[in-house]
């Protein structure tokens, strides 16, 4: 199951792990000057749209030092993510964050399907998001 988590989004709004229930959410962890993480985000973008009525949630967080979470916000304004800044986040129960970008996939009954998740340089792809997320969403 994944560990308990809460994070304060930059709309204010608080979410948890119950949050995100019987839904699939992909935790990505992500900083504005990190290009392979910039690189993903369009890629999330449109998978989430694509699937959200599917249940699909993105959950990003901001790794970045507070001189530029300006930018990190700015990048992702246009977005619909759910997205915070790690200083107004409690992941502790989570495995060591030790690179970015990285993602935990959580399916809807709350298990991790894939832990520190990570693609090649280039980041997501829609293939890869396919093959391994459609088959965990509500069709």
């Amino acid at each position: 199951m994944a560990p308990s988590f809460s994070a304060q989004l930059f709309s204010d709004k608080t979410v948890t792990n119950s949050t995100y229930a019987k839904q699939v959410v992909l935790i990505n962890f992500w900083a504005s000057w990190c290009d392979p993480c910039r690189h993903e985000l369009p890629i999330l973008r449109a998978f989430e749209r694509k699937h959200f009525q599917d249940g699909f949630r993105v959950l990003l967080v901001s790794m970045d030092d507070e001189s530029d979470l300006k930018t990190a916000k700015e990048i992702i304004k246009n977005d619909d993510f759910d997205s915070t800044w790690i200083q107004q986040a409690d992941f502790t129960h989570f495995d060591r964050i030790w690179r970015i970008p990285l993602s935990y996939l959580i399916d809807g009954n709350g298990k991790i399907v894939k832990a520190e998740w990570y693609e090649d340089n280039d980041g997501f792809t829609e293939q890869t998001l396919e093959t391994v997320i459609t088959p965990l969403l509500n069709h």
